[in-house]
This record gives structure tokens, sequence and C-alpha cells, in this order.
């Protein structure tokens, strides 16, 4: 009988240390991830960064072409890259707009451009 009551002690102190730990561990990463931010690149920096990198690109539309799901823009900083924006939604961005957005660095026909995750627009 005593054997039992220390083996369900012994369970219980595990299961607080288990969910203890757990707690600690989350809020660990709530605070890390916080702090983790991807830093902004110029377009002439792109060709020195490795493709599939997470990037952050600001820049002015020097074009636009809507195919309906997908939009091809053009970035321009003065040097200009080619950005894929899949479209989930009405987005709006015209010629002239300033935008900064975040993306993976791809390569396509031997040119970099960036497939965007998400885009702001600053008006």
């Amino acid at each position: 009988m005593d054997s039992i009551i220390f083996i369900f002690m012994k369970e219980r102190s595990l299961l607080k240390i288990a969910l203890a730990s757990s707690l600690i561990g989350l809020l660990v990463l709530f605070f890390v991830s916080s702090k983790l931010e991807i830093e902004e690149n110029s377009i002439k920096e792109l060709d020195n960064l490795n493709l599939d990198q997470d990037i952050r690109v600001k820049g002015v539309v020097s074009s636009v072409k809507d195919t309906g799901s997908i939009m091809i823009l053009d970035i321009a900083q003065p040097q200009t890259i080619n950005v894929m924006l899949f479209k989930d939604g009405n987005i709006s961005i015209s010629k002239g707009d300033f935008v900064e957005l975040n993306g993976e660095l791809k390569e396509y026909n031997g040119k970099k451009e960036i497939i965007a995750n998400q885009i702001e627009v600053f008006e």
C-alpha cells in the first residue's frame, strides 16, 4: 500500500515538473520570437544572399501586372527586382506606391526575384 502511494506522489511530482517546464519553455519562445525580425535588405545586396532566404525590401512600385490570382510587380530602389504576389483577396497596388514587403528570395530564368508573403502599401 505504501509503495502505491509513493508511486502516485512521484507521478504527481513529475506531472508538476513537466507542466512547469512546458510553461517556462512557451514563455521563452514567446519572448524570443518577439525579438526576431527580418533584416531589411537593399535590392543591390540580394545578389550576395542565399536563395530561399527570408528578406524584407522597401521600394517604389515601377510597374504592376495583375493576372487575377497573381500580381507581378517591379520594385525600384534605384535597382529593380521582380516580385510575385499570390493574391488571396482584394489588393490595390498601383505604379508609384511605396511598399514594404517580406518574402523569399528565389531565382527564375537566371534572375533573382522575390515571392512576397506579406506586402504593406504606404500612401
